[in-house]
């Protein structure tokens, strides 16, 4: 028992981390997909600086990643002013929705005009509304100056949570399958020492009525064969 209590507060104390592990992985996931299509980006820039607009918008709307090909990557300038935006061409010329940024307090777009102010890659959080639903959810959205613009690519959290509440099924199953097979095992030992105090109470009620004519065998190293042993020096001197 003492045993299956420390796995179930094994598994409590697992839940914390493994959620930030979870969403770690998620964000570099998305950081790594950025970085590649930022690389290939900077060579079209150098290349043909004139075009890289049309270039980008031709290569940015094919591109998807993540489950069901629900990632995309969008484009925008210094400021935050969406030029190139895949999932919604009618946004382009305007700016995302004014969330706050959960690291900072900042407005979003804000963040966008600070982070366009240097050449440095950020990845920041803010609640957005998911396609298909009507509440917010946090998203993780990585942003990569490259020339006079900003590339950017977002995840929603909410696969953290459902990886996570994937291992806490599977946590729970492998607590159950351990729980059942200690109750089996403990089913088995009890049995067995039963059968062993009794067969040693008998032999004892034995020898306490005069009844010495059976063997008493204590075959084994454990104590109820010592104590068999016993029980037959006891009956022999008897």
């Amino acid at each position: 028992m003492k045993y299956l209590l420390n796995v179930v507060f094994y598994i409590i104390d697992l839940q914390t981390p493994t959620r930030d592990a979870i969403r770690s992985s998620i964000d570099n996931g998305l950081i790594n997909q950025v970085e590649g299509v930022h690389q290939l980006l900077q060579q079209e820039l150098q290349q043909a600086p004139e075009s890289f607009l049309k270039t980008s918008r031709e290569i940015l709307n094919g591109l998807r990643w993540g489950e069901q090909g629900s990632g995309y990557f969008f484009l925008t300038d210094r400021q935050g002013r969406l030029l190139i935006y895949p999932p919604k061409a009618a946004k382009e010329g305007k700016f995302l929705d004014p969330v706050q940024v959960i690291e900072t307090g900042e407005e979003v777009s804000q963040a966008f005009t600070r982070i366009g102010h240097g050449d440095e890659a950020t990845l920041i959080h803010y609640p957005y509304i998911k396609p298909g639903s009507t509440q917010k959810t946090l998203k993780a959205v990585y942003v990569a100056p490259i020339g006079d613009y900003l590339l950017m690519s977002g995840v929603y959290m909410d696969a953290a949570d459902t990886a996570f509440h994937t291992y806490l099924i599977h946590s729970s199953l492998v607590l159950l399958a351990t729980l059942l097979i200690m109750m089996l095992l403990i089913g088995i030992i009890s049995r067995a020492i039963n059968s062993q105090v009794r067969q040693s109470l008998n032999e004892l009620q034995l020898i306490a009525n005069r009844d010495l004519s059976r063997t008493i065998y204590g075959l084994g190293r454990d104590e109820f064969a010592d104590i068999n042993r016993e029980l037959e020096h006891t009956r022999r001197n008897l």
